[in-house]
């Protein structure tokens, strides 16, 4: 007796079912690992990045600010300045109620977010010709930076080589 059904066993079926359990077992467990890396990402890298970015743009702009201001309160800071190429400049950070915001630059109509999610920020302006900044990031994990900055326009090498550009 010849059986020539086309049908599937149910051997085949098991073994089908087996081999697409082993591939959504997989893809789920790449799910759960790019999930657990971004995480990481966002705790670790995220936050020393942003602290990095505010450091910069700060350095740029306080390099060749003059009359600097800053006001400090229990949950915020500003900073005004003056700069030749620009104007007056503000930049103020606003702590939320849940520790962390963002450090914010206006002139004129203008304003720019330069960091997301601080934790804290000071500045320190020991003598007329230097500014330190201290900025925190990261809610979990702390990360802090601090970066002294030589402002050139309060100093006599900054004045005598735009006295030289001049002439």
């Amino acid at each position: 007796m010849t059986n020539n059904r086309n049908a599937f066993t149910f051997i085949e079926a098991l073994i089908t079912l087996a081999i697409f359990t082993v591939m959504i077992a997989s893809i789920y467990s790449m799910f759960l690992l790019s999930q657990r890396a971004w995480a990481s990402y966002a705790e670790n890298i995220m936050p020393k990045n942003e602290l990095r970015r505010l450091v910069i743009s700060l350095t740029q702009d306080l390099r060749e600010a003059r009359n600097i201001f800053i006001v400090k309160d229990k949950n915020a800071i500003q900073l005004t300045f003056k700069l030749d190429s620009v104007g007056d400049v503000k930049i103020s950070f606003t702590r939320n109620e849940l520790g962390v915001g963002d450090v914010v630059r206006q002139n004129y109509n203008q304003e720019r977010i330069l960091a997301y999610k601080i934790t804290g920020l000071n500045f320190i302006y020991p003598t007329d010709q230097e500014i330190i900044i201290e900025a925190t990031s990261g809610l979990t994990k702390k990360f802090s930076i601090k970066q002294k900055i030589a402002l050139r326009a309060q100093t006599g090498l900054f004045l005598q080589s735009a006295h030289e550009k001049i002439n």
